[in-house]
């Protein structure tokens, strides 16, 4: 009955004040096709390209010992990784999808590897959430650091909770 009540109430303020849902409507997509789409629409394209390519494992080298820690083998998850921290979730989720589709990992080496690196990307989080929110692109970028932290840590808990086997 509560939740009846809210979508009715909800219904009414939306017909009672149609010019703001409109405007607001509009500022959204304005926001979407200034900002999100074009943060993530390269990293979309790019992301397949890279993770096909025969250099991909060399793209992600530097993340070899942190992918030993998650318990994956797998080379190119390196390069994976870095497109997920530098893109952010959806090209993240692409280039996990393509290793797994590929046989390069596994179901649970997929679980670990997407949770070390499904966040948001840096020009989402300094453009829209440093600067235009919080006025601050210096800001933004300390958001970027503390979140690709955070990631990276969860990553290596979820490789422990998923109790990977040990690379030998």
């Amino acid at each position: 009955a509560v939740k009846g009540a809210a979508a009715v109430l909800l219904l009414g303020l939306l017909l009672m004040f149609p010019q703001k849902v409109v405007l607001g409507a509009q500022e959204g997509l304005r926001c979407c096709s200034e900002q999100l789409i074009p943060a993530l629409f390269p990293f979309l394209i790019v992301c397949q390209l890279v993770m096909d390519c025969p250099a991909a494992p060399l793209l992600g080298r530097a993340f070899w010992p942190y992918l030993r820690l998650l318990r994956i083998g797998s080379p190119a998850a390196g390069a994976a990784l870095l497109i997920g921290l530098l893109g952010g979730f959806a090209p993240a989720g692409r280039c996990v999808a393509r290793l797994r589709e590929n046989g390069r990992i596994n179901s649970q080496q997929a679980q670990a590897l997407l949770t070390a690196c499904a966040g948001s990307g840096p020009g989402f989080v300094v453009n829209s959430v440093g600067l235009l929110m919080l006025g601050s692109w210096k800001i933004g970028w300390v958001l970027v650091g503390c979140q690709t932290i955070a990631n990276l840590l969860c990553g290596l808990a979820a490789a422990r909770l998923l109790n990977l086997p040990t690379l030998s």
